[in-house]
């Protein structure tokens, strides 16, 4: 009987922690509402982000492709630009990993295309092609990232302190701090920018916790089915 109880309570803390991974934030773009050869401006697909929105100044378009996909299109000419943003219900905390997947990117011209990160309104950090490869920056000036593919590429982004992250785009891997404008890792919007003709598909979405932290809420369960066979134990005695 004790080790029915322990083995319940470790399943329902298994599958609450599921769960939470499941659903912090997700969303892609074959989700109501979202129609094929539509603009997704305005829509709100998913759950836990914001509303779609384009950015200042934006020429261009933002619609769901074949895929389907989320198909950001700049306009024609030099640095006319179309930015696609999503904010998240809630800012990053520490210990969790946003990740977007991008299917395909296709830059032309001097824009060129661009994944942004921002906390509030303050960009901390950008992933931006350099018409040969991939960079990131995150306030202290690009950094070369040896990718060059342009199609199936994910993104992830943790938060591992007030202004620490790690980073992986690709095969490429980094960590450290925010040292631009005002210095946060609790990214809270993410933009997807594309100039000058160039287009960047996205597939999904998503913000979950931090593996290391998944697993530390399986050992709590572990350690909370233990205890309650030692307390029956000790009652029998």
């Amino acid at each position: 009987m004790a080790v029915a109880i322990a083995i319940a309570i470790v399943s329902l803390v298994i599958t609450t922690a599921t769960a939470k991974a499941a659903v912090i934030a997700s969303d892609n773009a074959g989700n109501t509402p979202y129609t094929s050869g539509q603009s997704f401006i305005g829509q709100d697909g998913g759950t836990g982000f914001g509303t779609w929105i384009a950015g200042g100044g934006s020429v261009g378009t933002a619609q769901i492709a074949s895929g389907p996909v989320f198909d950001v299109t700049g306009g024609s000419g030099s640095g006319v630009e179309y930015t696609a943003e999503r904010s998240f219900d809630a800012a990053l905390n520490q210990g969790e990993v946003f990740s977007t997947l991008i299917s395909l990117a296709t830059p032309t011209g001097a824009s060129g295309v661009a994944i942004e990160l921002y906390a509030g309104s303050s960009e901390q950090g950008v992933v931006f092609w350099d018409g040969s490869q991939w960079e990131w920056n995150a306030g202290s000036g690009g950094q070369a990232t040896g990718v060059t593919s342009l199609s199936s590429l994910t993104l992830s982004f943790t938060r591992t302190g007030a202004t620490a992250y790690s980073l992986t785009f690709g095969s490429f891997s980094t960590s450290g701090t925010i040292t631009g404008g005002t210095p946060s890792a609790a990214i809270s919007s993410v933009g997807y920018r594309a100039g000058d003709g160039s287009s960047l598909q996205i597939s999904s979405l998503q913000v979950v916790p931090e593996p290391s932290t998944y697993a530390m809420l399986i050992a709590g369960g572990l350690l909370m089915g233990g205890a309650a066979i030692r307390r029956r134990r000790r009652a029998r005695r």
